[in-house]
């Protein structure tokens, strides 16, 4: 008779989404889910640790033109490949200008 009387009137429903969400996912254990979430924690916290740690020795502040300011980053593969063929161009510059100075001499 209690259990009648404190059951509740409704029933939730879930949207299709959310059903997803549930059932796609394995949530584990409940001391499988603390302990990923320490795992995850603890890395966490080493990472601001390292940073804090960096950050200390790192006192250099580039000065930055206030029209580089404006221009879009590059990431590290256009950076890398910029490298690159600066590299290569300055390669064969160098070539080039030994032909030219072979040729010179005979």
């Amino acid at each position: 008779m209690l259990r009648e009387q404190t059951k509740a009137p409704h029933q939730p429903r879930l949207c299709r989404r959310s059903v997803e969400m549930v059932s796609a996912e394995t949530h584990g254990t409940f001391l499988e889910r603390m302990a990923k979430q320490a795992v995850l924690r603890e890395h966490l916290n080493q990472k601001e640790r390292a940073r804090v740690a960096r950050s200390a020795d790192c006192t250099f502040e580039p000065e930055i033109n206030a029209h580089s300011k404006h221009m879009p980053g590059r990431s590290y593969t256009e950076m890398s490949r910029g490298d690159a063929l600066k590299r290569e161009t300055a390669q064969r510059l160098m070539k080039l200008k030994m032909e030219q100075d072979e040729i010179g001499q005979f």
